[in-house]
């Protein structure tokens, strides 16, 4: 039986690098706009979309363990760049949508 070689590996090589590619653009995101990745990643989801969602479903597009979102919505709620909206499905939940700040 031959070793793996995982730097021929595709998704060895695929997960790297978008690690590398994440790394490259946090300066970016950090320097310019004080984001981290997962505040970006939040912001993102959300821009992309019409409507409101939840963190939930942020987390779940962006394949981001909830604790990360749910600190990220935290840090964008106070820099005023999102805000909670009641969600139009279901009354008992909130929503998150772009501030006119966050746009």
């Amino acid at each position: 039986m031959t070793k793996l070689d995982l730097f021929k590996f595709v998704p060895f090589r695929l997960n790297r690098l978008a690690a590398e590619v994440s790394a490259e653009l946090s300066g970016e995101y950090s320097e310019r706009y004080g984001l981290d990745i997962p505040e970006w990643r939040v912001l993102a989801t959300l821009g992309f979309r019409d409507d409101a969602c939840t963190a939930q479903y942020i987390a779940y597009c962006t394949r981001t363990h909830k604790s990360t979102i749910s600190r990220a919505v935290a840090h964008l709620l106070d820099k005023q760049l999102i805000e909670r909206v009641e969600n139009v499905d279901d009354r008992r939940e909130l929503a998150l949508q772009l501030t006119r700040k966050g746009h």
